[in-house]
């Protein structure tokens, strides 16, 4: 399932999209049912925009332990320049450039950052399967 969907590609057999979309806010409370819609707090101005990562090279499967599976990231830089973001409290995935996509996963960051003028984060997201009926 990893492989498909971030080592797939966009091919007729397939609903994979070329690229996902990493992008920053401050929920303060993650939720499953959460969507695009529940964003808050994502950065507009001073340089944000949200990264973008080819789904057929931007994601490397790796193998953790036994019957467990990881899709990792490449690294992201979100960098702000004229201005400030923040607080950020978590890191996103999502299907499309702005909010007309899925949210497909959400990690919450260990502390709330904040950005400034300058100033550059770096993140990466894995997203793991564990295979529990062995």
């Amino acid at each position: 399932m990893l492989s498909a969907l971030f080592n797939g590609g966009n091919n007729p057999n397939t609903v994979i999209p070329d690229f996902y979309y990493f992008g920053l806010d401050d929920r303060t409370t993650v939720n499953t049912s959460d969507t695009m819609a529940s964003l808050t707090g994502e950065p507009t101005l001073f340089g944000y925009q949200r990264q973008s990562v080819d789904s057929t090279t931007g994601f490397t499967i790796v193998e953790v332990s036994p019957n467990v599976l990881r899709a990792l990231s490449t690294i992201l830089s979100f960098s702000a320049s004229g201005g400030t973001w923040g607080p950020i409290d978590n890191l996103f995935l999502t299907s499309k450039p702005d909010n007309t996509g899925f949210l497909i996963a959400t990690v919450a960051l260990g502390a709330s950052i904040t950005v400034t003028n300058g100033q550059s984060v770096t993140m990466r997201m894995s997203m793991g399967l564990e295979d529990t009926t062995c």
